[in-house]
Order: structure tokens, then C-alpha cells, then sequence
């Protein structure tokens, strides 16, 4: 680093004298000492003075420290040209709180993140400016997006780090290194409310959100949308509440319980999720006569929950069989939440004798709504005569198979 130096703008030419009892030319002419100060506090309040003008001021407390700043009384106090510099190294969060009208960049209060700094610089007004000097808060646009929310256990997910190591919470880029804390079915945060347990046959949003300085989460009813606040622009936020940033979307079960199977995929996360494989099957032939569309048997279905901008493909493969020795045309379709009409979503099978089978495939692409939904296969005899759709085995490779997949999210 390049030596600073702070001497007298007037620089005497007049030599030194003999007598060093004097103050010479040359003590004049010297350059001068000039040094920052510095204060360290580790207990929970502080107050800025006039005095704290070029100091380090640090704070290590693990529960946080609140700091008070006074609006300025130039010329007396934090004139214009005043400045102090905050660092934070404790674990807790360090609020700098205006008093007597003070601001700081126009809020009454500037919040201070473990290993942040910021500089505060008097205008001679009320709002005092503040210059974050933490790559981290420079850089919060830029970073977020890491980790993703997982199925563990019938009573437990996780939220680790995966493709990044940090989120955006109110405008701030929290780490994931120790997770996301409160991701179980009891003893949880509910719609802000702690000590819960989740009710069964619910979507509830996962948001995380700071209790404390533990990143937490927060299952809610409530849903989603797009902040536009300062700080926190694009993030997905808990409808009106900065606070809280969205991780994901579950259903619970029948029991209350998480759930993910090949028949139930009830947990999805907002950030890099792997995307969804849905699959059932019959297990015995399934028939009928209805000359409109009826499910066959609820046997095949299959459950998913999906976010709003998302595509399944959902397709049947299978036998069709006549049960009389004439001419049919029976219908297989792919049904969404009980509805059997879908454009694209059936599939035609000629029959003429019985006894014969006839391979048969239909397909589906659907986006539905955001939210819980099923899908099952629905059939109709086009005469009115029997017609089946056969399982010739219960093996794996000849059972009449129904799937779903939903694509990964970036």
C-alpha cells in the first residue's frame, strides 16, 4: 500500500537554526501521525457519538447489538464530512437504529450481517449515508438460488446446499451451510405461528425466513408471489411478507405425513428440483360397456402436486381386447382431477374379434394449475359391448402402465 501522508499545505524554505530547544522548519515541514480509532463492544446496545469520527467501531455478541445513531447538530456534532466505520463479527445481526429523526440511505434502521461492514457518512442532515463494504450484500443480486428441498423420511425433509450455497431472504444472501432448520411434520412454524403440526391432506408453501439467526422454515397456506421491494427485486416471496422467501411446496398425506413414491410426489422444491417420475399400473384386466367415459379402476391412479409454470407428459400403454366378435372402437383416455375430456387425451383401439388383443397407446401433455392433482385412465365402448383392457401377467414388463413426468427446474 502506497504511504499516505498528511502534512501543512504552507512548507517553509527556512533552514533549521542550531538551537533545538526551537520548534524547527523542518518539524513543521514533517509529516504528521495520523491515526483511525478504534472501539470493540460485545454487549447488546451501543450508541455512535461524535467522538466515534474515523473510528472502527467492531461488535461480537452472539445475540445481536443494537446501535443507536443521533440525527447530526452541525456544527457541534457528526457535521458534514463525519464518518465512522461498523463492523460486525459477532453471530448476531447488528441493527443500526436512527433516533431524533436520523435515517440511514432513507430507513430508520440498516441492518448489519456477521462478517458485513459499513461505512456512515454524515451529510450534515438527518439521513446519514451508508456504504456497505461486504461483498456479500454488494453481490446479493447475483448469488441466492442454491440448495434444494428434499424428501428424508415419512416425518422429516432437508434443505442443503446443491448448485449454490446461499438464498435471498429480505433482500439479504443468507449461507445454507447449516441448512434450513424446522423442516418436520410437528414442532414447526405454521403461518408464522411456532409449534405446530402439519394437518393432513394439506399443500402447505415452505418458505425460510430468519428466527433469529437461524435460517428457518415456515409452512403456510398463504401463497406466493414476486417481490418488487428494494433489495429483494424478483425473489419469491410469501404474498406481502419480504420476510419470508419461498424454498418449496409439500402435501402432506392421509397421516400427516411427507410423502414421495412413484404414486405420490408430494414434495417439490423451488430451486433445482430434479423433477418428477410418476408411474402405476393394473393389476388385473379391467372392462366395461359404458358407452361414455368411465374409469376403469382407481387402482392406476396416480397424485402429484406441481408450481404454476410447469408441463406433465402423462402417457397409458396396454392391450385393448373385445369381449364379442364384432367391430368396436373403444376409447382409452388419460383423465386429469376426474376429467376425462381433454383435448389430445384419448386414444382409439380398433377390435373386431374376441379374444384378440390389440396394442394401444395414448398420450397427454396438460399444464395444470398450481397445486395438488391426479390423473387415472378412463375408458368407453363405442357399440356398447364388453371390451377389455388386459393384463396378460403381473410382470413388470406386460402390466398396462400409466406415467407422468414433470421436467427438472433450473
Amino acid at each position: 500500500m502506497v504511504a499516505k501522508i498528511l502534512r501543512h499545505k504552507f512548507q517553509s524554505i527556512v533552514a533549521d537554526g542550531s538551537d533545538m530547544s526551537l520548534v524547527r522548519p523542518s518539524n513543521w515541514n514533517d509529516d504528521h501521525n495520523l491515526w483511525w480509532g478504534y472501539r470493540s463492544v460485545t454487549a447488546t446496545g451501543d450508541a455512535i457519538s461524535h467522538a466515534d469520527h474515523m473510528s472502527l467501531v467492531e461488535y461480537n455478541n452472539a445475540g445481536g447489538v443494537n446501535v443507536s445513531i443521533a440525527a447530526p447538530t452541525p456544527p457541534a456534532t457528526m457535521p458534514r464530512g463525519w464518518f465512522v466505520r461498523l463492523r460486525n463479527i459477532g453471530a448476531g445481526p447488528v441493527v443500526l437504529i436512527g433516533t431524533g429523526g436520523a435515517n440511514i440511505n432513507g430507513q430508520a434502521t440498516f441492518e448489519i450481517e456477521q462478517g458485513e461492514a459499513v461505512d456512515v457518512h454524515s451529510r450534515g442532515t438527518a439521513d446519514y449515508i451508508g456504504v456497505a463494504l461486504s461483498a456479500r450484500r454488494q453481490q446479493a443480486s447475483m448469488v441466492g438460488g442454491g440448495g434444494t428441498l428434499r424428501f428424508v423420511n415419512p416425518t422429516a425433509l432437508s434443505y442443503l446446499p446443491f448448485r449454490g450455497g446461499d438464498i435471498i431472504v429480505n433482500g439479504r444472501a443468507v449461507p445454507l451451510s447449516a441448512g434450513v432448520a424446522g423442516l418436520m411434520n410437528s414442532a414447526v412454524f405454521v403461518n408464522g405461528v411456532p409449534n405446530q403440526t402439519l394437518v393432513p391432506d394439506t399443500n402447505y408453501f415452505v418458505y425460510g425466513f430468519m428466527n433469529g439467526n437461524v435460517l428457518t422454515a415456515d409452512f403456510s397456506t398463504t401463497g406466493h408471489a414476486t417481490s418488487g421491494a428494494a433489495g429483494n427485486v424478483g425473489t419469491q416471496i410469501k404474498h406481502s411478507d419480504d420476510t419470508r422467501s419461498l424454498i418449496g411446496y409439500i402435501r402432506t398425506n392421509a397421516s400427516g405425513q411427507f410423502a414421495d413414491s412413484l404414486t405420490q410426489r408430494y414434495v417439490r422444491s423451488w430451486f433445482n428440483d430434479p423433477g418428477i417420475h410418476l408411474q402405476n399400473w393394473f393389476t388385473a384386466s379391467r372392462s366395461t360397456t359404458s358407452m361414455t367415459p368411465i374409469e376403469l379402476n382407481e387402482e392406476i391412479r396416480i397424485f402429484w402436486i406441481n408450481f404454476a409454470d410447469e408441463l406433465i407428459r402423462l402417457t397409458y400403454t396396454g392391450p385393448v381386447q373385445g369381449g364379442v366378435a364384432v367391430l368396436n372402437h373403444p376409447l382409452t383416455f388419460i383423465a386429469v382431477d376426474g376429467a376425462a375430456d381433454l383435448e389430445g387425451s384419448y386414444a382409439p383401439a380398433a377390435t373386431y374379434a374376441q379374444g384378440y388383443n390389440r396394442p394401444m397407446a395414448a398420450r397427454l401433455n396438460h399444464r395444470p394449475s398450481e397445486g395438488y392433482h391426479s390423473s387415472s385412465v378412463f375408458a368407453r365402448s363405442w357399440t356398447g359391448n364388453l371390451v377389455h383392457w388386459t393384463v396378460w401377467s403381473n410382470d413388470p414388463s406386460n402390466r398396462p402402465t400409466l406415467e407422468g413426468v414433470i421436467r427438472r427446474r433450473p
